[in-house]
């Protein structure tokens, strides 16, 4: 039974770790590492280097643009990096997945 203990340690570090992976994206900027929540449990855009992001790789990246824009964190991760053309960009993604505008909360249509 000296196996146990580790086997079990794995199962509970390799859930966890699929699970944040499901759940978050995590997001490297020049300063920090953003956590952002995933808009669908997905494995695709679990890790991205944003740091030399532009317009068009933003625009690559259009979930995740909306996944930023619902946790208020656009201005944090994208404000620096575009300017007001691509803030523009940003919000015609957000409206064509029907998603708030920014900085607004968002809605409940069927009250």
């Amino acid at each position: 039974m000296k196996g146990f203990g580790p086997f079990v340690t794995g199962v509970v570090v390799g859930g966890l770790a699929v699970f944040a992976s499901l759940s978050y994206h995590f997001i490297r900027t020049k300063e920090s590492v953003e956590i952002v929540p995933k808009l669908s449990p997905v494995f695709t855009e679990t890790y991205v280097d944003a740091r030399a992001f532009t317009p068009a790789d933003w625009a690559e990246h259009k979930s995740l643009v909306v996944a930023i824009t619902r946790a208020n964190k656009l201005e944090k991760i994208v404000g620096g990096q575009v300017g007001d053309q691509m803030q523009d960009a940003v919000q015609g993604f957000v409206n064509q997945f029907g998603g708030p505008q920014t900085g607004q909360a968002p809605t409940n249509p069927q009250r």
